[in-house]
């Protein structure tokens, strides 16, 4: 059969008459015939011709999908693909000319292994020569292509994405096909996909048919695919470059995008935003919580005094007396003054604590300048030695909330520590209804020096409808006493067992708060708290 359509084509001077079934496109550089005398090649004109009026729609076909030709066309050129040239005469006839080339166009090239990629040597770190189907490549400053890696920057900058890979029969690379821009249909050298990165502590990679419609894939490590933000997922928990390179459309299909990368330092993440201030005579410090005051419109510090007063936008991370950097998501990884006098480890971050935001109220009340306790770094670099020590001595920290001036055990900032200042709730008194210190909630501590910041809601939020019943629940409880005394017992006898009781049934309650106790037997007596002890009220 189809040496009959190939004696049709050789027979035509004419193609109009040629339908779509009648198209076979065909290599044969041989002038011999078949025994029965039907083949003998054609010459490219002829076939350009004839492709040129089907390319024009002028039988209703579309040859964009032409592609693939067998590697030896003609004896003395190699080519993958044919590139038909429209031409018009004088007389406004249409011809065709016939180019051999090795790729589609600009977008797609195919190249000689040879001369044109690093070594592909696996014993090489970082191994810069192995090549895949799959594989993102860059330029090299030796002219070649190598693998490009996510982690480092001098590694990500990804010109291309390998498409196919032509091997001799011996299984060494003889020609590479890199992708640039654009629509890919990867070529895989076996039938289970092409490989993606699955993980990257240790990094390993996977075998896939499927790259999912839509979903972004990043550069990840040896030149893998990752369908993950290497430097927002955590990774290894190094520095990475944040660098989309593809849009999965489907099987081995999807569109090579070059979008510029983002590197990552390990202190930092790709998403995160800074506000940077100019502002003569600055008095924030490295690790002040801040916010926006409504009436100035000026950064101000948090506290946890009053409700409008514990909005946060973010963290100092850098300071000086007329510059300030405020950063408001992400991680933040601080260098901490280290050991030396009235300076030790134990001032820096307890790992795995959420810390809070300050009451300054409070901490303006316990001491004697109406000033925020020291930071770690005021504490290390503008005090000597001999003031820290007097220091201490007048102002001993006693406890972690402390808030005295000196820095406290893991509370190296002024206005954050790793203590819920708001629990137990506090009224601040029996007509307002008001807290003396609300909740908020600012960052989480990964390390001694590295820190997440959370920044949730406070609580209580008077604004809420529901605040009456969250303050009465927090305050007033009524709970079961099954061992509730009977008849008349000595008042003293009662104070014990109920103080035994309730602290150990309700440990947190503060100052003001009530409890009513019962059993089944209908006794019940009131009690509220005050001054380290549960007294009767009824």
């Amino acid at each position: 059969m189809a040496n009959q359509k190939i004696s049709d084509l050789n027979d035509v001077d004419n193609p109009d008459g040629l339908s779509a079934e009648d198209l076979f496109v065909v290599v044969d550089s041989d002038e011999k015939t078949s025994p029965s005398g039907e083949t003998k090649k054609i010459t490219a004109s002829t076939l350009a011709t004839a492709l040129t009026k089907l390319s024009s729609g002028l039988l209703g076909v579309s040859f964009t999908n032409l592609r693939d030709t067998p590697t030896e066309y003609t004896p003395d050129h190699n080519g993958n693909f044919i590139k038909v040239k429209v031409n018009t005469t004088s007389d406004g006839e249409v011809i065709g000319e016939l180019e051999f080339v090795d790729s589609p166009g600009a977008s797609e090239q195919t190249f000689p292994y040879i001369d044109n990629f690093e070594t592909d040597d696996l014993s090489t770190l970082p191994d810069e020569g192995h090549f895949f189907v799959g594989a993102l490549v860059r330029r090299a400053s030796s002219g070649k292509f190598a693998i490009s890696s996510a982690d480092h920057p001098d590694h990500a900058e990804t010109v291309g994405i390998i498409k196919k890979i032509r091997r001799d029969s011996t299984g060494s690379i003889t020609y590479i096909t890199i992708v640039f821009n654009g629509y890919v249909e990867f070529q895989p050298e076996s039938e289970s996909g092409i490989d993606i990165l699955a993980t990257y502590n240790p990094v390993q990679s996977t075998k896939t048919t499927e790259l999912q419609s839509g979903l972004v894939y990043f550069l990840g490590s040896n030149g893998l695919l990752y369908d993950n933000d290497p430097s927002t997922t955590g990774a290894d928990g190094a520095s990475h470059v944040s660098k989309p390179v593809l849009i999965g459309a489907g099987g081995l299909r999807g569109f090579f995008v070059n979008y510029r990368g983002l590197y990552s330092p390990e202190d930092e993440e790709a998403n995160k935003f800074i506000i940077e201030r100019e502002e003569s005579c600055s008095e924030f410090e490295i690790g002040d919580i801040v916010r926006i005051s409504k009436s100035s419109g000026e950064f101000v510090m948090s506290s946890a005094e009053e409700f409008d007063t514990t909005d946060v936008v973010g963290i100092v991370t850098s300071a000086s007396t007329n510059h300030y950097v405020v950063q408001t998501n992400g991680m933040v990884t601080f260098d901490l003054p280290q050991e030396g006098d009235e300076i030790s480890t134990d001032l820096h971050f307890i790992p795995g604590t959420q810390y809070y935001l300050t009451d300054m109220d409070q901490m303006f009340s316990d001491n004697e300048n109406n000033s925020p306790r020291y930071s770690l770094h005021e504490w290390a670099y503008k005090l000597d030695a001999d003031t820290r020590t007097n220091i201490r001595l007048s102002l001993p920290a006693e406890n972690m909330s402390s808030a005295s001036k000196t820095p406290v055990t893991g509370t190296p900032f002024r206005n954050s520590q790793p203590t819920d200042p708001a629990s137990p709730l506090v009224i601040k008194d029996a007509d307002s209804g008001h807290y003396e210190t609300f909740s908020r909630p600012v960052y989480y501590a990964i390390s001694k020096n590295r820190i997440l910041l959370t920044n949730h809601r406070t609580l209580p939020n008077p604004n809420l409808e529901c605040f009456d019943c969250l303050k009465n629940s927090e305050t007033i409880k009524s709970l079961y006493w099954p061992n509730h005394p009977e008849g008349s017992v000595e008042p003293t006898n009662l104070s014990n067992m109920a103080n035994a009781f309730l602290k150990r049934l309700w440990p947190s309650a503060g100052s003001g708060h009530t409890a009513t106790l019962y059993d089944d037997n209908d006794n019940t007596t009131r009690w509220r708290y005050s001054v380290n002890t549960w007294e009767r009220v009824d």
